[in-house]
């Protein structure tokens, strides 16, 4: 007989309850109906650092961070990897045990081989070697059930699908800017290798980038120590930026 768990949060926020942040942090609840994003890069346009925007709308958990990177764009886009693992490390600590967390390049997020959500970066126009104005990390999760398939050979799921309803926006709000803000500290005092190290890690072993996006012509490789994705087409090797490619494509609850 297979034993059956039955899993809760142990501390559930109360009613209009805020999530409670690391000191750098503030976090700012945006309407639904209104896109997180486009707040939280209107905001960084104007000079907002470390603030926290939110929102559930359509069965979506929404969370974008404004960021004043002090690095060159190439340099510092590499947050998009940090944001990756951060709710990478997020699931791992509040989803039931059982269920695997993986990610695949640029920025899907995987539960039990299913798309689950995905990562985001807005950046300021900069050149790659200058440094930005401003930078937006932020993610989509799904939190309901999702009925259709993310691809043909792909399913994708959510919170509910894996039996993770019972967490709360407010605990996974305050989690993936905790264990982002772990490896921010990280990524700043030892450099990228260790977030590569990781990242590399977890990535699925079973689907091609090819698979899931058609912005890629070419065989997934890898990634280099600088985050550039690479790729091989017949005998040519090429690599991509995440400021190459399209990464501002909004996952829907039918998607």
């Amino acid at each position: 007989m297979s034993e059956h768990f039955e899993f809760y949060e142990l501390d559930p926020p109360k009613e209009g309850d805020q999530p409670q942040l690391p000191p750098m942090f503030s976090s700012q609840e945006v309407l639904n109906g209104q896109s997180v994003f486009n707040k939280a890069v209107t905001a960084a346009n104007s000079g907002d650092v470390g603030t926290v925007f939110y929102s559930c709308d359509e069965g979506i958990l929404n969370v974008a961070i404004t960021l004043n990177p002090e690095v060159i764009k190439s340099k510092a886009i590499q947050v998009h990897y940090l944001m990756t693992l951060g709710l990478s490390d997020t699931l791992a600590a509040l989803v039931p045990p059982e269920i695997e967390i993986s990610h695949i390049w640029p920025n899907l997020m995987f539960m039990n081989r299913g798309v689950m959500g995905q990562v985001l970066l807005y950046t300021s126009g900069e050149e790659l070697n200058e440094v930005p104005s401003w930078i937006v990390t932020g993610v989509q999760i799904r939190r309901e059930v999702e009925c259709l398939k993310f691809h043909e050979t792909i399913e994708a799921t959510s919170f509910e699908d894996e039996g993770a309803s019972f967490l709360s926006n407010v605990r996974v709000i305050e989690a993936i800017t905790r264990h982002f803000f772990v490896w921010l500290s990280t990524w700043q005092e030892k450099g990228f290798k260790p977030v590569y190290d990781t990242w590399m890690e977890r990535i699925v072993p079973k689907f091609t980038v090819k698979e899931v996006s058609k912005q890629f012509k070419g065989t997934w490789i890898g990634l280099d120590e600088n985050g550039l994705g690479l790729f091989k087409n017949n005998k040519d090797h090429f690599s991509l930026s995440l400021n190459d490619i399209n990464l501002k494509n909004e996952i829907s609850k039918n998607n």
